[in-house]
């Protein structure tokens, strides 16, 4: 599952934080009762389908519970903890879970997010270009994020006397996808030119991403879905708001569109 792997200590709770790139996971195996090991390492997306997401509770992060023991169910016997727990910089990963317990004073529990690691490679030309997704900056092209794990992604990309590109594009998890984003040089009408068709492009997408949704809402109501999961319909609505909320397109049949998909979006986002 992962390559390039080197063993670390396994902090106290003196120790300082473990370090962590956007490209690699960290493996906490059980040998003992109190013997562990950290090995860190790069990893391969297409070996994690059987890996469950659990997102630390708020305030809290993922170097906050390295040597902590999570177990399947409450347990009195302390020894009973999981054998192997991988992370990331943002999220806790088991196999076959769909939920955490583990204890600090009392027990608390986790529930599974439901979409496994999902390996993506963002290129643009030219290269060098900075990119940000969902609103935050991620590193410059070529990227490789290879514990991505949201379902869809929302693309920008920027270098300075190109034109900036947005791209919006769903995910399926457990998968690799490899972008390349093509950076027209600025001007008045390329700007404005390259503007409009990636938000048209967008809209196409977002209104696919959005029958998606509908599909599945029914479920998440009820309990978190094993594609989308609520985390990510909020997340995406958050993203869908703020990106298209302005968007008027000229033509009529895409302004229709638009319409249908803003309509739809809000009604989606009273109801989750």
């Amino acid at each position: 599952m992962m390559t390039n792997i080197f063993r670390k200590k396994l902090p106290d709770g003196d120790s300082a934080a473990v370090s962590m790139s956007w490209d690699q996971f960290l493996l906490r195996r059980r040998f003992g009762p109190s013997d562990y090991g950290l090995y860190q390492g790069d990893t391969n997306p297409a070996t994690f389908s059987l890996l469950s997401v659990f997102r630390p509770p708020c305030g809290k992060t993922t170097n906050d519970f390295i040597a902590i023991k999570f177990y399947r169910r409450k347990s009195i016997n302390s020894n009973l903890d999981i054998t192997d727990v991988y992370f990331d910089k943002n999220y806790i990963y088991v196999e076959n879970a769909t939920r955490l317990f583990y204890h600090e004073t009392e027990w608390h529990r986790l529930e599974m997010l439901g979409s496994a690691p999902l390996g993506l490679t963002i290129r643009s030309i030219p290269s060098d270009a900075v990119v940000t997704m969902q609103g935050e900056a991620q590193g410059k092209t070529p990227l490789i994020i290879r514990t991505f794990t949201q379902p869809f992604a929302a693309i920008q990309v920027a270098k300075s006397g190109f034109c900036r590109r947005s791209v919006f594009t769903p995910l399926s998890p457990g998968s690799s996808r490899d972008i390349t984003v093509v950076l027209p040089k600025k001007n008045d009408n390329t700007e404005n030119r390259t503007r409009t068709l990636d938000k048209a492009r967008n809209l196409c997408a977002l209104a696919e991403y959005i029958d998606q949704i509908q599909d599945t809402l029914h479920k998440i109501r009820h309990s978190i879905d094993q594609d989308i999961g609520e985390w990510g319909i909020e997340s995406a609505l958050l993203t869908i708001l703020h990106e298209h909320k302005s968007f008027k397109p000229s033509d009529e049949k895409k302004q229709y569109r638009s319409l249908k998909t803003w309509q739809t979006v809000n009604r989606l986002a009273s109801n989750v």
